[in-house]
């Protein structure tokens, strides 16, 4: 199991994180698309990521790795 956190602003690279896991690890891996983030104060500094995710980046994250043929848990 793979588990891969959303960051707002696509921070993480969401897509390029999953096409990496598809295409250089497996295309049959579980992949926990993760939306949990909570920016604390360091994060401050940095307002790409000085909020929460929206569900619509969660969303997006979790509709590309599928559309991928990952095995999706949540």
């Amino acid at each position: 199991l793979i588990r891969h956190l959303v960051l707002p602003s696509d921070y993480a690279g969401s897509k390029e994180i999953i096409d990496f896991i598809v295409d250089k690890i497996s295309p049959h891996s579980y992949v926990n698309v993760m939306g949990q983030y909570h920016p604390l104060s360091g994060a401050r500094e940095c307002p790409e990521i000085n909020r929460f995710p929206t569900q619509q980046e969660i969303a997006r994250a979790y509709l590309y790795a599928k559309s991928r043929g990952l095995r999706l848990a949540r």
